[in-house]
């Protein structure tokens, strides 16, 4: 069954097809083409090929501590696993080969980008470090060093050298990914949980445990907008692949979706029994999956209407 691309439009209509009940969630992640999704959780990481649902298709357990997030290269023929024993690894993604181990941290690695072209790599972990992996040497990394605590997240700019990383220091960071200079500070009021990049690299979205989320200009680092999400802090943002819808997940258990221009609320699910930790819209942008700290990833689309 195909289903319609969720927008403003119809987003009210969102309807879940199922559920998954899995270890503690950290991390959701679908690979480019879409064909799978990966779910990082206190058992490892979990793979689902074409259809989510029932038993996963693969199974990665080789890290020594818990799986803090998941990503694919941009040809979605790698995956790559951040974790709490400082590393991260690359695995063969068809068949969940292991393949490589990044080092260099010296703490949690808490989260792991590519950029679209796939010739660089940045994570961020408990150090307060940001590490920048130039894939054309190998596994070297540079270290990008500023942020005063643990960095929570990380987003490369799409069609420009930028990279934006969050931290439990109450700042968003803009790195010039060329210089490896840091190009701007953007202050918030508690510390930054999430954040990512629209799709036209244009506009920054950062999550707060301030209830807030924000819009940056990526260009100039001002301020565009920023408005009350969930009470008790917002956990995670993601943008619709086209760019018309962010969606957040938070403290009040609950998902919204938002009009990414203006930032009026389109709508409120309530569905989760706990905080919702993470979220990944499909590439084509027809799903929505979710997970949350109830220990269960569910997947929403539009099944009536368009």
């Amino acid at each position: 069954m195909s289903y319609p691309q969720i927008t403003p439009a119809n987003a009210a209509q969102l309807t879940e097809l199922t559920h998954i009940p899995c270890g503690f969630i950290a991390h959701l992640a679908w690979s480019p083409n879409g064909s799978l999704l990966a779910v990082a959780h206190g058992g490892g990481v979990w793979l689902w090929k074409d259809e989510f649902g029932g038993e996963p298709t693969l199974k990665l357990e080789a890290h020594e501590a818990p799986v803090k997030a998941v990503t694919f290269t941009p040809d979605g023929r790698i995956l790559v696993t951040a974790s709490s024993d400082t590393t991260v690894r690359f695995w063969i993604a068809a068949s969940a080969a292991p393949m490589s181990v990044v080092r260099g941290h010296t703490d949690s690695v808490e989260c792991v980008v590519f950029n679209v072209q796939g010739t660089m790599m940045a994570s961020g972990a408990a150090d307060g470090v940001v590490r920048l992996v130039d894939m054309s040497e190998s596994t070297h990394s540079v270290g990008l060093r500023g942020h005063l605590k643990e960095v929570s997240a990380v987003s490369f700019a799409a069609r420009r050298p930028l990279l934006a990383s969050g931290s439990w220091d109450n700042t968003a960071r803009l790195w010039d990914t060329q210089t490896r200079q840091s190009r701007a500070v953007l202050q918030h009021d508690d510390w930054v949980r999430d954040l990512v990049f629209s799709p036209d690299g244009n506009v920054l979205a950062t999550a707060c445990k301030d209830m807030c989320v924000r819009l940056w200009d990526s260009e100039s680092g001002a301020e565009r907008l920023k408005f009350s999400a969930h009470w008790g802090g917002v956990d995670c943002v993601v943008f619709s692949p086209d760019g018309r819808l962010l969606a957040t997940g938070g403290r009040d258990n609950s998902i919204k979706l938002w009009n990414a221009h203006d930032g009026t609320l389109v709508t409120k699910i309530d569905a989760h029994d706990k905080p919702v930790l993470t979220l990944a819209f499909h590439p084509n942008g027809s799903f929505l999956a979710t997970g949350s700290g109830d220990n269960s990833v569910r997947l929403w689309a539009v099944t009536s209407g368009s």
